[in-house]
Parts: structure tokens; C-alpha cells; sequence
């Protein structure tokens, strides 16, 4: 399930507490090691999510007015989200780029996993800074898995 790895990585840089919800597809591995997704409904794209977007907004949001939905992705499929979400990433040059341009779809370009995570932490210290342990999570966790430590751990 591709919903777990989500949530690690929110975990990893926002720390435990983060209060966002994560809906994705589920993801299992065949025996000759390829991936299959486990669609989430039968529309055409495996799940309607422009649809469970706008479900989440009605029924799962605490604060309905103040919370926000962040959509990343790349794909055609991804486009009747970016319509519905308040914070749209999407990979650069990929129809839901090009999509977003040519109807005027306030979005953010990617190119990569660190971009996302930039993006997303710059957004969280703009608009949710109560959602940040210690303020320094993610350059923390990224001097951890570097190795590196201030002066004071290596004493």
C-alpha cells in the first residue's frame, strides 16, 4: 500500500503530529516483483479524485473553512483534483502541468520528491506553522540521515 509510505514521509519531516490525512491508492507487488495499483473505485482512472476531494472537504475535514488539501501529482487523472484543492503541485511538464497552465490553475511545478518536500514545508511554515515541531524538522531529519551533527553531539 502506497498510503503508508505517504504518511512516513509526512511523518519524517513534519513530525508525528502533522494532522494531515493521507488517501492514496493501494500498491502491492506481483511475483515477478512489478507493482500493481489497487484502485480505490472502478472510474476510468482507478478513482475519481476530483469526487474524493470534494467528499473529504464535506465530511472529513475538522475545519472545513480553514483546513487546506494539497494535491500532488502528474497525470491527465490528476487534473479534476487540481480543481478542487486548495494547493496544487504538480510535476512539471506532464499534462496536469500543462493542463493547469492552459486553464489557469494556480499550481506549483515540480521535478522531484525534494522539490515536493520543499514546497510542502515551505507552505506548512506559511500558512500552518502550528503543525511544526521545533520549527527545524526537516533540516534536523536531513542532517540525520547525512550524518551530519553539530558540534555539540560530536563532543
Amino acid at each position: 500500500n502506497i498510503q503508508p509510505l505517504i504518511e512516513d514521509a509526512l511523518n519524517r519531516y513534519l513530525g508525528e503530529d502533522h494532522g494531515i490525512e493521507v488517501r492514496a491508492n493501494g500498491l502491492t507487488t506481483n511475483e515477478d516483483g512489478s507493482w500493481r495499483v489497487l484502485w480505490r473505485d472502478s472510474s476510468p482512472f482507478g478513482v475519481e479524485k476530483g469526487r474524493a476531494l470534494r467528499e473529504a472537504r464535506k465530511n472529513d475535514l475538522e475545519e472545513p473553512l480553514n483546513d487546506h488539501i494539497l494535491w500532488c501529482g502528474d497525470g491527465k487523472s490528476d487534473f479534476p483534483a487540481a480543481l478542487e484543492a486548495d494547493v496544487v503541485l504538480a510535476r512539471e511538464n506532464t499534462p496536469l502541468e500543462k493542463l493547469c497552465r492552459a486553464n489557469q490553475i494556480p499550481h506549483k511545478a515540480f521535478t522531484n520528491f525534494s522539490t515536493v518536500r520543499e514546497s510542502v514545508e515551505e507552505w506548512v511554515r506559511e500558512h500552518r506553522p502550528d503543525l511544526i515541531q521545533g520549527g527545524q524538522r526537516g533540516q534536523d531529519q536531513d542532517q540525520q540521515d547525512s550524518g551530519e551533527t553539530d558540534s555539540q553531539e560530536q563532543e
